[in-house]
């Protein structure tokens, strides 16, 4: 998991979609992320539901990534995206069965800064607007929170 001082070599960002699973959309989205030059992006709302169209969404960006599905064409999913300069090992992930939350435990290596693996856990996380369910997701990711090196966006 990551400490404080390792978070200085890296850049993030989170950003809401609202959907990318028009190719034209998605491409201009990836097209400003690219420009944005952020290590890793956090994007919500992907309305990303198929293995087909996660798997197009894997080709249109050039880096590695990590997909959560949603359940529904019109709301959440979520996904992890990393600059492509990035050396990435996935050494787990976790989400919820709709789509809203999003944990991957890995090591990056920006060859850039330094030569070594930092581990990181990122949380990725889209809350639902209903105060009771957004609760019940708090809930959750609060028993999920066992290490005090955890980055949440």
């Amino acid at each position: 998991m990551a400490s404080s001082n390792n978070l200085s070599s890296l850049s993030f960002m989170s950003v809401n979609v609202r959907g990318i699973n028009c190719k034209y959309k998605r491409h201009r989205i990836f097209e400003s992320l690219r420009c944005a030059n952020s290590d890793v992006v956090f994007l919500q709302e992907t309305f990303i539901c198929t293995d087909n169209r996660k798997q197009e969404c894997e080709s249109d960006w050039s880096g590695q990534s990590v997909w959560h599905l949603s359940k529904d064409l019109q709301s959440k999913g979520v996904a992890v995206l990393f600059r492509p300069e990035l050396t990435v090992k996935i050494l787990g992930t976790r989400g919820d069965s709709e789509g809203r939350f999003l944990i991957i435990d890995c090591e990056i290596n920006n060859p850039t800064l330094d030569k070594t693996h930092k581990t990181y856990r990122l949380i990725n996380v889209y809350f639902p607007n209903s105060p009771p369910q957004r609760a019940s997701l708090v809930n959750i990711l609060t028993g999920l929170l066992t290490s005090n090196y955890v980055i949440v966006l």
